[in-house]
């Protein structure tokens, strides 16, 4: 009978890992079918949680959430989806601590242009691009410090933007939207 009970345990271990494996994969190719899915099914009560890479050159293991790895691969539907559905766009704890924080992956991959929309996505959602790393640098800083200028100053703009409105009281419904035609203009004006 405990032998049993161990089995199932240990069937029901591999399924989560697989699924976890499965769900990894699909934001970083992009697959929104199967994120949606997850949410679905049982993503929703755990929409945070940390995923885990494991890169076999250097021997390493990453962890970090769904939004997080989606933000790093610029899969801009998969972060609007799970934005949607309420992903943290600023974490904090163990994942901020390893680096897992969705705007400064987006921000500082490779591909600059790629990463543009996702990075206003989040900036809309509410990330902070002056959250300061483990480096005490702040994002605007880590993306220049890569060469992404232009994100470096869409930030920046963003920050201050930001700042300004949180110091006068939105006492009208049409200051969301000039607070939206804002940010639009910030975008197209770098660009």
């Amino acid at each position: 009978d405990s032998k049993e009970a161990i089995w199932e345990a240990h069937q029901r271990q591999q399924a989560k890992k697989m699924t976890t494996t499965r769900l990894l994969c699909s934001i970083i190719h992009g697959n929104l079918g199967h994120v949606t899915k997850w949410l679905h099914e049982s993503g929703r009560e755990h929409i945070n949680p940390l995923l885990t890479a494991s890169y076999v050159w250097n021997h390493t293991k990453v962890k970090h959430s769904p939004l997080s790895w989606a933000a790093e691969y610029g899969q801009l539907a998969i972060v609007e989806k799970l934005l949607k559905a309420k992903a943290d766009p600023c974490p904090t704890g163990k994942e901020a601590k390893e680096g897992g924080v969705p705007l400064l992956l987006a921000a500082t991959t490779k591909k600059e242009e790629a990463h543009l929309d996702t990075v206003m996505a989040l900036l809309k959602a509410g990330a902070d691009p002056n959250y300061k790393t483990k480096f005490r640098l702040t994002i605007v800083q880590h993306a220049k410090a890569v060469g992404h200028t232009k994100l470096a100053e869409i930030m920046g703009r963003h920050a201050t933007f930001r700042d300004q409105e949180q110091e006068k009281p939105a006492s009208m419904p049409h200051e969301n939207f000039k607070r939206e035609l804002g940010l639009r203009f910030l975008y197209y004006q770098i660009i």
